[in-house]
């Protein structure tokens, strides 16, 4: 075998390597949000795939060196063991390698060193893994097409199961039964359902305003991924599932969900001008049919006034938070040690504090706090640059859509702790690794 054939083989063995991944993550965003007990066997299918093709590229890296040399030193070979295991380069790197060794620190002053070491190598490296193998493996619009058909499809699930819990009562996936009124479909509560819609609505009016364009613009899409949701039945299928997530999402009477879709849609506006019709029609129709259930539902009295949007309970959870902050401000307690930890400290509430940053903060300290802050501005710093840019019409859609519905997920998650929720912690990292890997596609044929 000549060496040209030898290294056709070598990408062929990579590329089906990346097939396998790419085809577990269109599963994982299937079954992500229904069934998160697969999460681990999902992530030991893409673990073990990305070790077999790393170690077969250290092993080639070994025998190319061995016939050049005859000889190999300790340096050498370590050099290429890196250069084989390395991740793949993203401008998150730099930040995301900050935050993981902040949060390594954190173990060593725990208040639960186990608790601990486990939620760094089970929750944290896991979700850091999915941002770079998915980088990795979803590489081509192809990929993209089918990734995010598969979310749809899932997505299709959730708010399926959503209309039957809200009639019925009950799910028919979990049977989860409708509480005060309120649905929350597979996740286990409305307000983690109302975010994981917020996600993908901004994605769902762009396929909708595409069918009103005019025909001069429909010939610069040229893309065949844009020609395929042009397609009637689809459009059909798009139709209803946004109708049925906004009902879902209405019916959750999740007010810090109702915010974040504000926030989600007003940023996508400003990326996405010609959307407003279409915006401000999904906002009005929303308030009008659903603001009368709210009141109805989430009406509380608080000290003889009535009113739907107080956070007077959320005040008394972040001051909690804020106390044990305020007494480990550089590293905190010790990643994924909130709740076992906080029950030493002298404080009013001592279970979670309903607020993913100040949760963290805990955690990690303000260091830990503040990279993960700087990975989420720089993620936004270099995305709305490259939009700019952007040729690929599809890739610049899917890219405005998920800034602005991770913009909503960001929002609503200072009122929720979603950052450590299964389903929605992994969302997390998987959205990222979205948000970066359709710039790289647009970028790697310059």
């Amino acid at each position: 075998m000549d060496i040209e054939q030898f290294n056709k083989k070598k990408l062929l063995f990579c590329e089906r390597c990346d097939q396998v991944t790419a085809g577990t993550f269109y599963i994982l965003m299937f079954l992500l949000p229904v069934a998160p007990a697969f999460v681990e066997s999902f992530f030991g299918v893409i673990i073990f795939t990305f070790i077999i093709k790393r170690s077969t590229i250290f092993f080639w890296l070994l025998n190319e060196e061995q016939r050049n040399t005859k000889s190999m030193t300790f340096t050498g070979v370590y050099s290429m063991f890196i250069q084989a295991y390395k991740p793949v380069e993203t401008y998150l790197n730099r930040p995301i390698a900050i935050y993981t060794f902040i949060a390594f620190l954190t173990i060593f002053i725990s208040y639960n060193p186990l608790v601990s070491l486990k939620g760094f190598f089970f929750k944290l490296l896991q979700g850091i893994y999915f941002y770079f193998l998915l980088n990795e493996a979803i590489n081509s619009k192809k990929r993209i097409f089918y990734f995010l058909n598969t979310y749809l499809l899932g997505v299709a699930l959730v708010v399926i199961n959503g209309i039957v819990q809200y009639f019925y009562g009950e799910g028919f996936v979990h049977h989860y039964l409708k509480v005060e009124g309120r649905i929350s479909s597979c996740m286990k509560h409305p307000n983690e359902l109302a975010v994981y819609l917020v996600l993908i609505l901004p994605l769902l009016l762009t396929f909708i305003h595409s069918w009103f364009i005019t025909k001069k613009e429909k010939q610069q899409l040229c893309e065949k991924e844009f020609r395929f949701y042009e397609n009637s039945y689809f459009k059909i299928i798009i139709g209803a599932i946004f109708v049925l997530l906004i009902f879902c999402l209405g019916v959750t009477y999740s007010r810090g969900g109702w915010i974040a879709l504000v926030v989600a849609l007003i940023f996508y506006y400003l990326k996405k001008p010609k959307i407003l019709m279409p915006m401000l029609l999904t906002i009005g129709v929303f308030v009008i049919i659903f603001s009368i259930g709210m009141i109805k539902e989430r009406t509380v009295n608080t000290a003889g006034d009535v009113s739907i949007f107080t956070v007077s309970g959320r005040l008394d959870y972040w001051y909690s938070a804020w106390q044990v902050l305020i007494k480990h401000p550089f590293l905190g307690i010790g990643i994924n040690a909130y709740s076992s930890a906080v029950k030493n400290f002298d404080v009013h509430w001592k279970a979670y504090p309903h607020n993913g940053y100040l949760h963290m903060g805990v955690e990690l300290g303000f260091l830990g706090l503040g990279t993960f802050l700087l990975i989420i501005y720089r993620l936004y710093q270099v995305s709305l640059v490259n939009f700019k840019r952007m040729k690929s019409k599809f890739l610049s859609d899917v890219l405005a859509s998920f800034l602005a519905g991770f913009l909503g997920f960001l929002y609503h998650s200072g009122l929720e702790t979603f950052f450590y929720s299964t389903q929605l912690g992994n969302f997390l990292w998987i959205i990222m690794g979205l948000i970066v890997a359709v710039q790289k596609i647009d970028f790697k044929h310059e």
